[in-house]
């Protein structure tokens, strides 16, 4: 059963978005100390969350602690303006291959510009979300040409370099950016495309196939490059991160697989943070008093 409070103990290396140790299990109690504190939705409200887009601002707070825009766009984004993302595959696996190289090319010119400083989606005074460009100094930079093709993908207007982000629905207007973010479900659906079947429940038709007109199956690694790789087989891996026993097989990420485990760092953080209470509870650091 879950308790009603979830302590989770956060070390630095927890918080660092490329380390190896933040978990969340919502069945279990961590009593360590320092803990940070939160108070998981249930029922109805849980659901409601799951099914919710995921706000822009999340977007805008794990951006600006570290994130690599590249990977949030692609795990939770859904449009940016006319920039589409895979949508079908935030639902059971479609039957054919989906529209991703935009939004994969975009992702890789943006991290680029947010490598340099040249880029960043945070908050103004008024706290509204906005995307802002930095031209370089050195007009030869090479960054130049990401700068004035993520503008002409997103078609962005001349002469201002900060554009506000507003959540869909909107009517779009010049100079705007709109953004859908993923539900936590979508993101979900999205990811397990990077979970390999076993060939058996494949041919049992126990996992959805997506096939080119040929009838080959399509490679989802196109879409999620190495972003996620959860591998598969009989016996229980020895160099396992994390891993299941599902239906005779197990399931796991590989401990070197560095990228596999940031994902699903990130995956943990979005459902940490989707799932706590809506009615003003942000999460709660306790910090110990005295002896343990």
């Amino acid at each position: 059963m879950c308790s009603s409070d979830l302590n989770v103990q956060l070390t630095p290396k927890q918080i660092d978005p490329q380390a190896d140790g933040l978990n969340f299990n919502g069945g279990a109690t961590w009593s360590e100390r320092p803990t940070v504190t939160f108070t998981p939705l249930q029922g109805a409200q849980f659901t409601t969350q799951l099914l919710s887009p995921i706000p822009n601002d999340t977007l805008v707070l794990l951006s600006q602690t570290g994130w690599g825009i590249d990977r949030l766009m692609q795990v939770c984004v859904q449009f940016i303006n006319d920039v589409g993302n895979a949508g079908s595959a935030t639902g059971p696996t479609p039957p054919e291959p989906l529209r991703f190289q935009q939004i994969n090319e975009l992702a890789a010119r943006l991290w680029r510009l947010q490598k340099s400083g040249l880029w960043a989606i945070s908050h103004n005074q008024q706290r509204v979300p906005i995307l802002w460009f930095r031209e370089p100094a050195d007009p030869d930079n090479p960054l130049v040409e990401d700068i004035a093709v993520a503008r002409r993908m997103l078609q962005l207007p001349e002469g201002t370099n900060e554009f506000p982000v507003s959540a869909f629905p909107y009517k779009r207007r010049v100079g705007e950016i709109g953004l859908r973010c993923r539900t936590l479900l979508g993101v979900m659906f999205y990811l397990s495309q990077g979970v390999e079947a076993p060939p058996e429940h494949a041919k049992k038709g126990l996992v959805g196939v997506t096939k080119l007109p040929d009838g080959e199956p399509f490679d989802w690694n196109q879409v999620l490059g190495n972003m996620l790789h959860v591998r598969s087989g009989a016996d229980k891996p020895s160099d396992a991160f994390v891993s299941v026993p599902y239906r005779g097989h197990w399931f796991w990420i590989e401990d070197a697989d560095r990228e596999s485990k940031t994902t699903f760092n990130l995956l943990n953080l979005l459902f940490w943070l989707q799932s706590a209470s809506s009615q003003g509870k942000s999460p709660l650091l306790t910090l110990p008093v005295g002896g343990p």
